[in-house]
C-alpha cells in the first residue's frame, strides 16, 4: 500500500517516512509550498532533524520530525 498524506488546499500527495529523507529531497507542504533538504543535522532513536531551504523564499529553517512521521515527498 502506497503512504499518503492529505494536503490544505493540494490533496492527497506520495508520501514518506521522515526517517527516509535525503539532501536534496524535494518536500511539499500545505497550499503547495516546497522545501529542498539541504542538511541532515542529527538522527536519534526516536526522531530526525534536518535543514531545510524553502524554494519560494529562499529562507532556511530547521525542523525535527518523529522517525515514523510521514511527509509529502515530490520527487
Amino acid at each position: 500500500m502506497e503512504n499518503k498524506i492529505w494536503l490544505q488546499h493540494v490533496g492527497y500527495k506520495p508520501a514518506v517516512k521522515a526517517e527516509t529523507l535525503k539532501v536534496g529531497d524535494v518536500l511539499m507542504w500545505n497550499y503547495g509550498y516546497t522545501s529542498t533538504v539541504t542538511k541532515i543535522i542529527k538522527v536519534s532513536i526516536t526522531s530526525i532533524w534536518i535543514e531545510e531551504k524553502y524554494n519560494d523564499s529562499g529562507d532556511i529553517y530547521q525542523r525535527r520530525f518523529l522517525r515514523n512521521r510521514l511527509v509529502a515527498k515530490v520527487n
